[in-house]
């Protein structure tokens, strides 16, 4: 047995070989391998395993940089905050890039390895926005509200303020959970929303030829302070379900409205971006927003998860947690050391291929760098591209949150 499972092994490794790419970390052109898989794709996504990576998010970039230059794409999607990341070039254009992260995103995108796509130099041709309903920070919200006094309404200006003042407070208090005795206060939020949006309908709708793409983001960002309370009324595993929802929404607003026609590329977790449920997702009907983009855009997606072999991880509490050792049930163990920079494998070929592949058996692969998963690859995803090693981010100093201008 243990010499049929060796042989096993040994011939997956031989159909790794022959049809694996490497790319070399720090070289763009290294990433032409990939010209022939998002050829007619209008939809790439970036998944990982864990947030916590710093190799991760220099990978990403670094092919986030080649499919913008040489494929066109040139809107990029965090899972973060929807209104944050949409408005932060405009309207925290004088912060430095430092700062701009701190301010806009959350505390995961905190680090040095992503502030290049924060840069002007080239980052400014690319559009940025999120597809998560769940807030960052007050401050992009105090902007918010000093451009609708300058170019709006104070009217609506003073009702943004106070209601979002409010949204924030409450969200501090509920931190995803909502008490009983809470209830009332959170309702009687989401009703103000709505009023307020009434009203605010009620101004774009005079005012058609004024500001209109920024308007219609703000909007967009007030429905998600709603859609996020909403989340926050459930319970913690239909919140997961419902909070996925509204990410699909938004991505799909993004898709068919705001950036009508553009080519996006989404960031986010392997767990959102995986084109398949798993057992425990059935088990508490929450549809990954990969699963559902794959649905209603069929052929336009093309679907990357993120994995590694060994190294460190940071936990959302920055944590470091060391990767698991690689046992023999694990898919990572046929990639490692196989090659020495990223290891770039499409899955699409055994939709074609009557040779069985190893992609089309069921693994377990590791998530935080420890928990495995099990799952089809070739359901999951249509490529892994696989690091040997991995290390923590460098993160930025945490900061002043007291600081209004933070």
């Amino acid at each position: 047995m243990f010499y049929l499972c060796n042989r096993v092994r040994k011939k997956w490794k031989k159909q790794i070989s022959e049809s694996a790419h490497e790319a070399t970390p720090g070289k763009e052109a290294s990433f032409s391998f990939i010209d022939s898989y998002v050829k007619g794709k209008r939809i790439v996504m970036l998944g990982e395993s864990s947030h916590g990576v710093g190799d991760y998010q220099t990978a990403k970039i670094e092919l986030i940089r080649y499919l913008h230059d040489n494929h066109g794409f040139h809107v990029v999607v965090l899972e973060n905050g929807f209104m944050e990341t949409t408005l932060c070039h405009d309207l925290l254009s004088e912060y430095s890039l430092e700062k701009k992260v701190q301010t806009a995103c959350l505390d995961i995108y905190h680090t040095e390895e992503m502030l290049p796509l924060f840069d002007v130099e080239w980052g400014k041709r690319l559009h940025l926005t999120g597809m998560d309903v769940q807030p960052t920070y007050p401050n992009v919200s105090r902007h918010v509200q000093m451009w609708l006094q300058k170019n709006v309404d104070l009217t609506i200006s003073e009702e943004y303020k106070e209601l979002d003042k409010r949204f924030f407070d409450l969200d501090e208090q509920i931190r995803l959970k909502v008490k009983k005795r809470q209830k009332p206060q959170v309702e009687d939020t989401m009703h103000r929303y709505e009023r307020f949006l009434a009203l605010f309908d009620e101004y774009i709708n005079a005012h058609q030829d004024h500001h209109p793409r920024m308007l219609k983001a703000i909007r967009r960002g007030i429905l998600n302070r709603i859609e996020w309370l909403q989340v926050c009324m459930k319970g913690y595993f239909s919140s997961g379900a419902l909070r996925s929802a509204f990410m699909f929404k938004n991505l799909e607003w993004l898709i068919e409205d705001y950036y009508k026609d553009e080519k996006m590329i989404i960031w986010a977790h392997n767990y959102h971006i995986t084109k398949s449920r798993t057992i425990a997702n059935w088990l508490i009907k929450m549809k990954p927003v990969g699963e559902a983009l794959t649905e209603k855009y069929h052929d336009e997606v093309y679907c990357i998860g993120l994995y590694a072999g060994s190294g460190e991880m940071a936990s959302y509490l920055r944590v470091n947690l060391g990767v698991a050792d690689l046992k023999k049930r694990y898919l990572e163990s046929l990639f490692y050391k196989l090659y020495s920079g990223y290891l770039f494998l499409d899955l699409t070929g055994a939709r074609e291929s009557s040779k069985r592949m190893w992609y089309q058996r069921k693994w377990e692969l590791l998530e935080m760098g420890k928990y495995p998963k099990r799952m089809s690859p070739q359901q999951a995803y249509d490529a892994i591209l696989f690091i040997n090693e991995v290390s923590v981010p460098t993160y930025l100093p945490v900061p002043n949150r007291d600081d209004k201008d933070v």
